[in-house]
């Protein structure tokens, strides 16, 4: 069960420092009207890959946008947002209330690069924020092949689990001991996890923190990832169960059992929290002030119970 714990709180493995010469300034001699495409993100100096984020930023010329994952269906709250460019400043009010800012520090026919504080559609993971985009083109293949193949591959078109994304939103408060006082804190998720149309395939995504204000240090947060990891999967639809196995870079791949809840509509994948706990601690366990006990344990989730997002 390792996979999960080196998974969630692997944050060195999934992020790369920056390159220091590369302050993401350049021209600014175009529209941001278009579709952009995320091509990688950085907090607090930290990289995180465009396929992590793996996200669109639309911005229509009425002023209207649309951030589009490739994984999951984001709720409208989530998504949809309108626009304003004063000079620099672009600034972005979420359908769901939320008002961004950020500032355009290069923009040209192809590339833009936005600096704020916040990674968009990750509103929990905030900080001093970069996000390189490039713009899609409008017609990538103005000629297609005239005579495209009469028998293309055959797709499953079963309606599980290929072609299906799924999300995994978890929200926990707990409080411990810090100087003889308890502190409150919370841990949250926002995982998403899809399987391919074809190929028995699939992507989890895993984002999350542990965050509280602490005493003489003030509001604290310590990520859990983000993550990407692609698995291969095996399902029987009699038992309703399934495996899946893959690994973040550089770890030994396992295999991890789930099961699909007809009922209800969910997949419950299994985790182990005492090696969970004991990877957080390792990671960040210089960095706590004096005097915090360990996570309680319970506190963190022992399943990971995604709910049905799209088809």
């Amino acid at each position: 069960m390792a996979l999960f714990a080196i998974a969630t709180i692997g944050m060195t493995v999934a992020c790369q420092k920056s390159d220091s010469t590369d302050d993401g300034h350049g021209d600014i001699n175009a529209s941001i009207v278009g579709t952009w495409k995320v091509e990688r993100a950085l907090l607090n100096d930290n990289i995180i890959p465009g396929e992590t984020v793996n996200m669109n930023i639309i911005m229509n010329d009425d002023g209207t946008g649309k951030l589009e994952s490739n994984v999951a269906q984001l709720p409208i709250a989530d998504s949809l947002f309108d626009w304003g460019l004063n000079g620099t400043t672009l600034t972005i009010r979420m359908n769901g209330g939320q008002t961004l800012s950020y500032t355009v520090t290069k923009l040209t026919a192809t590339e833009c690069t936005i600096q704020g504080t916040v990674v968009p559609g990750f509103p929990t993971m905030t900080g001093n924020v970069r996000v390189d985009l490039s713009r899609e083109a409008v017609n990538p293949n103005p000629n297609p092949e005239p005579n495209p193949n009469p028998n293309p591959e055959p797709v499953d078109n079963d309606p599980f689990p290929g072609a299906t994304n799924w999300v995994f939103n978890y929200d926990q408060t707990f409080t411990f001991d810090y100087n003889g006082s308890q502190i409150t804190a919370h841990v949250i998720f926002n995982n998403t996890l899809n399987f391919a149309n074809t190929g028995a395939a699939g992507v989890l995504n895993i984002v999350g923190a542990v965050s509280g204000n602490i005493p003489e240090y003030g509001e604290q947060r310590f990520p859990l990832g983000p993550l990407t990891i692609n698995f291969t999967y095996t399902y029987d639809s009699v038992t309703s169960t399934g495996t899946m196995t893959g690994a973040v870079t550089g770890a030994t791949p396992e295999t991890i059992p789930f099961t699909y809840n007809t009922s209800d509509n969910t997949i419950m994948v299994e985790m182990d929290v005492v090696p969970l706990v004991a990877e957080l601690l390792a990671e960040y366990g210089d960095d706590l002030p004096v005097g915090i006990d360990n996570i309680p344990q319970g506190t963190l989730p022992e399943y990971f119970t995604f709910t049905r997002a799209t088809k």
